[in-house]
């Protein structure tokens, strides 16, 4: 819910990023089961991104069904999916035990029910039983955005990450050892609160 770019991020691009994530965060007050299910248990796959001026976007398929939902890949936010993800989903079904309560980027309160989908699948990986935000999406004027929803971080903390925005992929692992770009990494001072990573960046 949060967009992931400014400006200033563009000028990065050219870098090969890698986020890791080891447990989930806790950016919004919310009711939510942590037992999301990933199969295979060993998996690494690279998939194209489509990159905007608001962020990373990643394509996922929910059910069995073959359509392509295009999902903002956001660390700092619950996942979300609006009326046109929802709809005529036989593998989707509202929840009677969750519900959320949390606020939008610029603050404003929201509330609402909790979906749970049976899978939800990015590459060959599959995500069993996700829980899921019904929020309604806002549509920029004068922009056909068809992207409705949000690939969150109780999804995104259940392997590590490589995002590599030069060629404009993401590769999702569930072991470090299998990215071998590490050697060549760099390591930067990082301060970690409530889910957020600040570094010290001078432009």
């Amino acid at each position: 819910m949060t967009n992931l770019f400014t400006k200033e991020w563009h000028g990065l691009k050219k870098c090969i990023l890698c986020l890791i994530f080891f447990g989930g965060t806790n950016s919004c007050s919310r009711n939510h089961s942590p037992n999301v299910m990933v199969l295979p248990n060993h998996f690494k796959i690279q998939i194209l991104i489509r990159l905007n001026e608001k962020g990373i976007i990643i394509p996922t398929y929910w059910g069995n069904d073959s359509i392509e939902h295009l999902l903002y890949w956001d660390t700092h936010s619950p996942s979300w999916a609006d009326f046109n993800i929802i709809k005529d989903k036989s593998a989707i079904k509202k929840s009677e035990e969750y519900n959320y309560r949390t606020t939008t980027a610029d603050g404003t309160p929201i509330h609402g029910d909790v979906y749970i989908c049976d899978k939800i699948s990015l590459g060959n990986v599959s995500f069993f039983n996700s829980l899921f935000y019904d929020i309604v999406h806002q549509v920029d004027p004068g922009r056909d955005d068809k992207i409705y929803g949000v690939f969150g971080e109780e999804l995104i903390d259940k392997g590590i990450w490589k995002i590599d925005f030069k060629n404009e992929t993401i590769t999702f692992t569930s072991s470090l050892d299998s990215l071998k770009e590490l050697s060549e990494a760099n390591v930067l001072p990082s301060r970690f609160n409530d889910g957020v990573i600040k570094l010290d960046v001078l432009f």
